[in-house]
């Protein structure tokens, strides 16, 4: 797992930020899930491959799992939540997605059946045959891809989408699997809003990181960039390549945007500065040796003088 994958699988674990990426692809921003309610879940899914006859046992792992308990009509119920962090597009998203939740199911049924075979309840022919009986449920499970990208995901969304054109006469009874994603890009501005923890400035900052002016106005105008987690901006960072001074901020520490951004701008300024003495210099000692140091100050008034002049002596092209 590369640096990119490992900032934004720890980002996403936490509970906060996790809670906030189900509440809005599911609740439209409602604060559904609590991140307190939230448990840890192992990310390992077993699975057999048959290949040439053959059997093998594989493991695949998510990026992340967790329960969560959430309120209805006054009773806890359960789901199971995953999260595929994508920083770069994945064709066979919804095949992997639908592969990690059908495991988790038939994980559920094997604890079903070692409960029920030590317990020694199965009683009819039918519970014997599955062990698995005709009151048992599944807790359901959902999985969401968040991409970290500043455009839009233009893969296959459902299974189907990996198949081409179907028949219409059959594709009714060709099962579909769509996929649910979170991505910069298809979030509105007036969206942002709905999220309560940093996820939302980092999808609003990375969905506007194609434009150093647009990055400029969000900045400017949202004051949650004045205090936003080092993990956050490290993310941010590298995703982006935005090159913000973190400073010697630790973990758990928060960063200042805004002025990481204005230490940028101030680097640049200098950076372009210091460039521009030193082609003033190479300028004058070229003018020098030509015998022509008239020029050089109508050239100093005029930028279009200046480079011209700095392409006549080969100094730029």
């Amino acid at each position: 797992m590369g640096i990119k994958d490992n900032l934004a699988k720890a980002f996403m674990g936490k509970s906060e930020n996790f809670a906030d990426a189900f509440n809005f692809v599911l609740y439209n921003g409602e604060k559904v899930i609590q991140p307190e309610k939230l448990r840890e879940l192992s990310e390992n899914e077993r699975m057999l491959i048959f290949y040439e006859g053959k059997a093998e046992a594989k493991q695949k792992y998510r990026d992340l799992m967790k329960s969560a308990e959430i309120m209805r009509d006054d009773e806890s119920v359960y789901v199971l939540l995953g999260i595929e962090n994508q920083i770069m597009e994945d064709y066979t998203g919804p095949l992997r997605v639908m592969s990690y939740d059908v495991l988790q199911y038939v994980k559920q049924v094997e604890i079903l059946r070692h409960k029920h075979k030590v317990a020694g309840d199965l009683k009819s022919s039918e519970d014997f045959l599955s062990g698995f009986t005709k009151t048992d449920r599944l807790i359901p499970v959902i999985t969401i891809i968040v991409y970290f990208d500043p455009d839009e995901w233009s893969g296959p969304r459902s299974l189907h989408g990996m198949m081409g054109d179907l028949d219409e006469r059959i594709k009714p009874f060709v099962q579909d699997y769509k996929v649910q994603i979170l991505e910069p890009a298809a979030i509105s501005d007036n969206d942002f809003i709905k999220f309560e923890s940093e996820l939302g400035q980092v999808m609003k900052y990375i969905k506007a990181s194609k434009s150093k002016a647009k990055l400029e106005q969000i900045l400017n105008a949202d004051d949650n960039y004045k205090a936003i987690s080092r993990d956050a901006a490290m993310l941010l960072n590298i995703l982006t390549k935005s090159e913000l001074n973190i400073g010697d901020a630790r973990e758990g520490e928060t960063v200042d945007m805004c002025k990481a951004m204005e230490e940028i701008r101030e680097e640049a300024r200098e950076a372009g500065m210091e460039k521009g003495m030193i082609l003033t210099d190479i300028l004058f000692n070229a003018l020098e040796k030509a015998d022509r140091l008239a020029e050089f100050g109508p050239a100093l008034k005029s930028k279009e003088k200046f480079n011209a002049l700095l392409k006549e002596f080969n100094v730029i092209v």
